[in-house]
């Protein structure tokens, strides 16, 4: 049966043959793929990286990036916008950084920011001399959508070295923009809005917002809910990756903080610190339907508080 593709069809558009099977245009490329999305997913994303060593100003200001290892989806514009990953369609997409400092600085002298859409920003922080700084994060992202990273070191001699990188990848579209399963996105990532005061009783953190929340295999559907807001409660058999940051506040003694991740109210990672730390965990388990998830924080001195900077994820890898 002959096969009638749309006339002036746009990148990433999509057309279903008379033996439904489903094929999308690249622009770049300028042909129509077969999608064997029952098999295989596609990849898209994009790594950026320079060439050179590059010198910052005492300024915060975008950094402008020189060359790509990879860009399967037009999301790097060496030419017009060479600061930039933008995003042409709407869907959930993992922000990576690799921000390695020069020899140059001293204490917390650099000044390292994400921002979206020239104005949002989606973290910040410092760091000194001789110090790799990583961040990997997902986000739900608007078609047009861009992000950029700027960076400064206050004596205005710092510089980013040539290790550092750039990445974004597409993890998943929202339900009902994709026509497989395999394809759309299914996790949630809550953060808070204040600070959590503690006491030496071991408390699960309720959380107060989300950033998304998706269960891809029912409409509707979700993680968390207000009613229970200290819990995630998985809904799918399969492979979770869990991410957390846990921030402590300036008061409480040495090793005082304590942050239990727990999966069904049994304990899967414990850590302490002290103030003015922070703590990560970022690790793929399997999980079974209503399997829960809480974090239990509190601090042995009775004082202190988890910022409102921590967070937790968790995405559905695959069942």
């Amino acid at each position: 049966m002959a096969l009638n593709f749309p006339t002036s069809p746009v990148d990433l558009q999509q057309y279903t043959d008379p033996n439904d099977v489903v094929w999308e245009y690249s622009a770049t490329k300028g042909v129509w793929n077969k999608l064997r999305v029952d098999v295989e997913k596609q990849f898209s994303g994009a790594k950026i990286y320079f060439v050179t060593q590059k010198s910052l100003s005492s300024v915060l200001t975008a950094v402008d990036f020189e060359a790509d290892e990879f860009d399967t989806g037009t999301y790097f514009n060496l030419t017009t916008y060479p600061s930039r990953l933008t995003v042409n369609r709407t869907g959930y997409f993992r922000i990576n950084l690799l921000a390695v400092t020069g020899t140059v600085g001293t204490g917390a002298s650099y000044t390292l920011r994400l921002r979206k859409n020239g104005s949002v920003t989606l973290t910040t922080g410092t760091a000194g001399p001789n110090q790799f700084v990583s961040f990997d994060e997902i986000f739900l992202l608007t078609d047009g959508d861009y992000i950029e990273f700027l960076a400064s070191e206050s004596n205005a001699a710092g510089t980013l070295e040539i290790d550092s990188f750039f990445q974004i990848q597409r993890v998943g579209f929202a339900v009902g923009s994709s026509f497989s399963a395999q394809t759309a996105f299914s996790g949630v990532k809550l953060e808070l809005i204040t600070d959590v005061a503690l006491s030496s009783t071991p408390t699960a953190i309720d959380w107060e917002t989300t950033e998304y929340n998706i269960n891809a295999d029912i409409a509707g559907d979700v993680y968390w809910e207000n009613s229970t807001p200290s819990t995630v409660t998985i809904k799918t058999d399969g492979y979770y990756r869990i991410k957390g940051e846990f921030y402590s506040a300036t008061a409480g003694s040495e090793n005082s903080y304590m942050v239990d991740l727990q999966v069904n109210s049994a304990t899967l990672h414990s850590a302490s610190l002290s103030a003015n730390e922070v703590v990560n965990i970022d690790e793929t388990i399997q999980l079974a339907t209503n399997n829960t998830i809480q974090v239990l924080v509190s601090n042995s001195d009775s004082t202190g508080d988890i910022l409102n900077t921590s967070y937790i994820q968790v995405i559905r890898e695959g069942v």
